[in-house]
């Protein structure tokens, strides 16, 4: 079930508990039939709620959004007080509607009129402040949306500029992989440009991006460099974040390999249900860069919170001789 259509049901239902506990208040003051015909106190009961309910919408997203928050404060409260006395001025035009009339009330008319303002009040602080909380919570996202962007930028020049030196190197030597090299870089680019502007991708596609990168850095390794790659799990239909595992696989490849010194380099990559656990382990062969410690390791950590706050575990091992990322999500279809 989608979050709207949940959002559509979860209204109804709150509309009809709001209708159902004030009709089984009025048991206790007016009969349902009377003379074989449904008491004309109950048909002003549900018209008046009607009302009500209509107001609700009416606040929230005509009300509010065209003169509350462009601060125009003198019509906002105008038709508030003016959709209030309009209520008064129908439901006190017909005296049968009152059910106070045949209770002992001093001034039935005045308790009346008090009650539809009770009513009334309570209808609308629930409206305003569900429509601030939402609007609040539509400002965070555009927040959200605006630094992961922020920070897809800064990765993209990266993941560029490395593998664009790594085609140089091809070239100079004229190595006949040189052609492939561009042609995959050129897919690669393709799904960036395509994909890291979603907020979530199929993680198949995550996937295989990965591993045309992968396959990319393999183009000018040797055999001082020994890779394994370990991936499992069903991923049809689970989704990720684009480029958050890149980072780390581009960390590796830059500082785990050596093409005079021996070095081992394990990628694992396994789906536990809901759970996506991402590791990567190579042998120390130059000094770690500041993804391990500064900015980089910053910038991951930022998507992580903003994309799953409470449900991501980030592990770095660090020591003389090995590097470890492990990475544990909870993910959903």
């Amino acid at each position: 079930m989608s979050v709207k259509f949940k959002n559509i049901y979860q209204e109804i239902f709150a509309w009809i508990g709001f209708l159902v506990f004030q009709f089984i208040l009025f048991f206790s003051l007016e009969p349902l039939i009377i003379e074989s015909k449904i008491n004309s106190v109950y048909l002003v009961y549900l018209f008046t709620n009607c009302l009500l309910i209509a107001f609700f919408y009416l606040h929230n997203y005509f009300l509010l959004p065209k003169f509350f928050f462009t601060k125009k404060y003198s019509l906002y409260y105008f038709f508030i007080f003016f959709y209030l006395f309009m209520m008064i001025l129908i439901l006190s035009a017909n005296k049968s509607f009152n059910p106070f009339l045949n209770q002992n009330f001093h001034k039935p008319i005045l308790a009346f009129n008090l009650a539809i303002i009770i009513r009334f009040t309570i209808i609308y602080l629930l409206s305003f402040f569900i429509a601030i909380n939402n609007r609040k919570k539509q400002l965070e996202k555009i927040k959200v949306n605006l630094e992961l962007h922020y920070l897809k930028i800064q990765i993209n020049p990266h993941f560029l500029f490395n593998t664009l030196n790594n085609i140089y190197s091809l070239v100079i030597t004229k190595s006949d992989l040189a052609a492939e090299s561009i042609t995959r870089l050129s897919n690669i680019m393709r799904y960036m440009i395509k994909n890291t502007n979603q907020d979530f991708v199929l993680v198949e596609n995550e996937i295989n991006f990965i591993k045309s990168y992968i396959e990319l850095e393999k183009l000018r390794l040797n055999d001082f460099v020994r890779l394994t790659i370990f991936i499992n799990g069903n991923f049809s239909n689970k989704k990720i974040a684009p480029m958050l595992f890149l980072p780390f696989i581009e960390n590796v490849f830059k500082h785990g390999v050596c093409n005079s010194t021996p070095s081992n380099i394990n990628i694992k990559i396994n789906l536990e249900e809901d759970n996506l656990i991402f590791e990567v382990t190579n042998t120390k062969v130059q000094t770690i860069s500041k993804l391990a410690s500064g900015f980089g390791i910053e910038n991951i950590k930022l998507r992580l919170n903003l994309l799953y706050p409470e449900n991501h575990l980030l592990i770095i091992n660090n020591d003389e001789k090995r590097h470890q990322i492990l990475l544990k999500l909870k993910i959903n279809d």
